[in-house]
C-alpha cells in the first residue's frame, strides 16, 4: 500500500496496492511489468492471518507505533511466505520515531 505518486511514501487519502514477489538485485523485469527497489528503511514486523488482518493493522497503527513513539512513514508492505499456515502473512510498517 503506497502513496500514488509510487514513492513508497505512506499513502494519503487514497493509494494504490502493488503487488509484487522478490527477485535479485540484478533481475530484469519481464515485458510490460515494473522493477520497484524498496528502499532501506526501519520496520516494525507483524505476523497475522488473514481473520486478524484489520485488527492487527489498526493496533499497529493506532495504539503500537503511537505509544512506542513510531510513525509509518512509508508504504506498509504484505509479505507471504511460501509453504506456510494457509492464510498467514507479515506486515512491514516502515517507521521512524517522532
Amino acid at each position: 500500500m503506497s502513496d500514488v505518486d509510487e514513492q513508497f511514501k505512506r499513502w494519503g487519502t487514497e493509494g494504490k496496492y502493488l503487488a509484487g514477489c522478490e527477485v535479485k538485485d540484478d533481475a530484469i523485469a519481464p515485458m510490460n511489468w515494473t522493477l520497484w527497489r524498496i528502499p532501506s528503511q526501519t520496520y516494525v514486523v507483524v505476523t497475522c492471518i488473514q481473520e486478524s488482518y484489520g485488527q492487527t493493522f489498526n493496533f499497529i497503527l493506532n495504539e503500537y507505533l503511537p505509544d512506542k513513539g513510531y510513525e509509518v512513514i512509508g508504504a506498509i508492505h504484505e509479505y507471504y511466505l511460501q509453504n506456510t499456515e494457509k492464510g498467514k502473512l507479515h506486515l512491514y510498517f516502515s517507521i521512524e520515531k517522532n
